[in-house]
């Protein structure tokens, strides 16, 4: 399975130990095995996976990890995007361990223009090994993915997808009309729908977590325009009360799927008000994909 065909990517949740201390490898090599078997590509070291709560030993360790368990699914590496030579140093380790594809946000903090962004995301093509997907998360980074980067970026050679999480649905318009052979993904679970019909190819997902066959089949409804609803929506905001990936490590823990729900500093599952949303979420999903598999076992 290539990078560019895969239309599902689950943000994989990096497990703890339950003081946090540790990472839980078991429970990685569980939640890694259940991706794979659902077909679902994985991103790790995303801001689901807690990324910038693990230090470099961490990170290494777990892309090793992950590359050693020899998915049948590609395998996306999220980097750095803060200090240049802190992400150059990444790309350097990352090289050669079997990635698929690599995930680089709009530098942080420091908001850089189109100038700025153009030549950070140039340093980044040049060096990597495979394919990379940027990714607009403006809540995060502070600054917006400009249409310009993506139309003076467009040619190069490892530049493949973006991957959008303003929140709203006129970019994928603006960066469909500059530059029209980039993959556009959707980053908001609960946007692929009217997403897809603005040109989302596919969505990087935090639900798919929790329900990676399900989700799966959300995307599929959604790419064939079949989808009908308010379930994706409903449960997604579920998931995100507070924040991510703290109510969703909570829902794993509490069916059983993470042997604990610990986040590390300065996340913390005390600011979980509530399992109520999560737990109609569960119920919600669960029904709607026992219905979508009972009408596809018809047809």
């Amino acid at each position: 399975m290539r990078a560019q065909e895969t239309w599902l990517w689950t943000a994989l949740v990096t497990p703890f130990t339950p003081d946090a201390g540790k990472v839980d490898y078991a429970a990685l090599g569980s939640l890694l095995k259940r991706q794979n078997a659902a077909g679902n590509g994985i991103l790790i070291l995303g801001s689901t996976g807690e990324s910038l709560s693990l230090n470099e030993d961490e990170k290494k360790e777990i892309v090793r990890f992950t590359m050693a368990q020899k998915l049948s699914v590609p395998v996306m590496i999220g980097l750095p995007n803060i200090n240049a030579a802190q992400t150059m140093g990444w790309i350097d380790f990352c090289r050669g361990q079997g990635a698929d594809a690599y995930l680089a946000a709009t530098p942080a903090y420091t908001k850089p223009g189109a100038e700025g962004q153009v030549g950070w995301f140039t340093h980044i093509f040049d060096a990597v090994d495979a394919p990379v997907m940027l990714y607009n998360v403006p809540s995060r980074t502070g600054a917006s993915l400009s249409p310009a980067v993506l139309r003076a970026l467009q040619s190069h050679r490892n530049f493949w997808a973006v991957k959008e999480s303003s929140g709203g649905l006129e970019a994928y318009v603006d960066y469909a009309a500059a530059a029209p052979n980039v993959a556009l993904y959707c980053g908001d679970d609960n946007l692929l729908a009217p997403a897809a019909s603005l040109g989302a190819c596919g969505l990087v997902s935090v639900a798919s977590n929790m329900w990676p066959e399900a989700c799966a089949a959300y995307v599929a409804g959604c790419r064939d325009a079949t989808y009908r609803g308010q379930d994706w929506w409903i449960a997604s905001k579920a998931l995100f009360t507070t924040a991510s990936p703290v109510p969703l490590k909570a829902l794993m823990h509490r069916r059983g799927l993470l042997p604990s729900s610990a986040v590390r500093s300065p996340l913390s599952v005390s600011d979980l008000a509530s399992f109520d949303l999560l737990d109609a979420a569960d119920k919600r999903i669960t029904e709607w994909h026992a219905s979508f598999t009972r009408a596809e076992r018809a047809a």
